[in-house]
Order: C-alpha cells, then structure tokens, then sequence
C-alpha cells in the first residue's frame, strides 16, 4: 500500500489525485513514477496553448486516477484471451444490430483501455516481466520488478 509521503514532495500535489481504494493497492514505485509522470505533464501544459494545455492536465489527471498497472495488465490480458477463443459468428439482437460474442468482448477491451492511462512503457514493462521478455531499459525493468514484487 502506497502513501502520498512514499513520493517525493515536489510531486506529492499529483499524488494526492489518487483515489484512496486505488492508493491503498498502487505500490509505493508505481505511485513515484505515475506522479513524477503527471508533474512532466503539468509542465508542459504550462508551456503549451490552452487546448493543448487542457489535454494535458486532463491526461495527468487520468493517468493519477487508473487502476493499479498490475491489475489492467491481468484485465486487459483476460479480455484478450477471451476475445481470442469466443465465436466469431455474427448474431442479431432484438433490434436487427448485427454482433457477435468475440466483437463485444473486443469493444470492452477497448474501453477499457480507454478508460486508463500510465506513463509510457509501463504497461509493456509489465506485461513483458510477465512474459518473460523484461523491458531492455534498467529503469523500467526494475519498476516491473518492484511492482510485481510487492504484488506477490
């Protein structure tokens, strides 16, 4: 279980964005590197024109409120397994809309994706810790070390 004084305290003000039932099962490492993220986001938007600037914040505020990093790699990996073995076979609803079982399990995959956001290479990090290809970049590899460490 994180807290907002795991992060240092120039970045504590993102910290503090994060919802207490994500903090209370984010890892210290992850909520570190997610608010160092969000800070280089706010940064930008300060020097960025105003639409560009409320993408921005937008996405720090995003990537500080998504689930644990752990947790989407698993979902976001059941969804693709399920997609991979569910019937392909078109089928219509009550309404004449054509879709099958595989199409559905696709379109929650992709929302689920949409609905959240990480720093870069932190998901694949993860995922590829999993799959026994760590991340070539030390730091990101020891980030996935530490997340599924704490996870075990």
């Amino acid at each position: 279980m994180a807290q907002i004084t795991d992060v240092p305290a120039d970045h504590q003000r993102h910290a503090r964005a994060v919802p207490p039932n994500i903090l209370s099962s984010i890892t210290a490492a992850e909520l570190r590197h997610r608010a160092a993220y969000a800070a280089q986001l706010h940064e930008a938007a300060g020097h960025a024109q105003a639409e560009h600037s409320r993408y921005l914040t937008g996405r720090a505020r995003m990537v500080m409120r998504s689930k644990p990093a752990l947790d989407f790699v698993h979902h976001d990996r059941r969804l693709g397994q399920l997609a991979a073995g569910a019937p392909r076979q078109t089928t219509f609803d009550s309404q004449g809309r054509p879709g099958s079982v595989a199409g559905s399990l696709e379109a929650a995959r992709r929302a689920h994706r949409d609905d959240h956001a990480y720093p870069p290479g932190l998901l694949e990090a993860i995922d590829g810790r999993l799959s026994g290809r760590p991340s070539p970049d030390p730091a990101m590899r020891e980030l996935a070390d530490q997340i599924l460490a704490q996870a075990a």
